[in-house]
């Protein structure tokens, strides 16, 4: 989606959205294709078009939460695997196991603003409020700045 023909990518890509509108794997390539065109053309609307795009094809599944959280329990030192994992079981509202995975990241020295983010997803989880969730590294998780 970042080289190529993007006027081919969209018309392929809304075809494809005709025919299965809830397909999150062209969700997800039709995200990249308006960023790219909303980059281009510094278009505001359609990068918030976008991330509602992102928001559709990243939605949390049973699956995906089983995966992230084994993904957790083999890595628990990877900052971001932990951050993921604690914001997907918020999902279904299971701030208790959130809030032990984000402790130990809380107190990190050398963790950043991941630390940061981790007191911020912590606090959410003990007053039992779920935030939104981002797969880092996506471009659904790039900030307004």
């Amino acid at each position: 989606m970042w080289f190529g023909d993007l006027e081919v990518a969209r018309k392929n890509l809304g075809t494809l959205l005709r025919m299965d509108p809830n397909m999150r794997d062209t969700l997800h390539l039709s995200g990249l294709c308006d960023l790219r065109a909303g980059y281009a053309a510094d278009d505001d609307a359609l990068t918030e078009k976008t991330k509602s795009q992102f928001a559709e094809a990243h939605e949390m599944t049973p699956h995906m939460l089983d995966a992230l959280v084994m993904a957790y329990n083999q890595t628990p030192q990877i900052d971001y695997f932990a951050i993921m994992a604690a914001q997907a079981l918020m999902q279904p509202e299971r701030f208790k196991e959130a809030a032990y995975v984000l402790k130990p990241l809380v107190g990190q020295l050398h963790s950043g603003d991941r630390a940061e983010l981790a007191a911020q997803l912590l606090a959410g989880a003990e007053i039992e409020t779920a935030s939104g969730f981002t797969f880092f590294g996506s471009a659904r998780s790039w900030d307004d700045t």
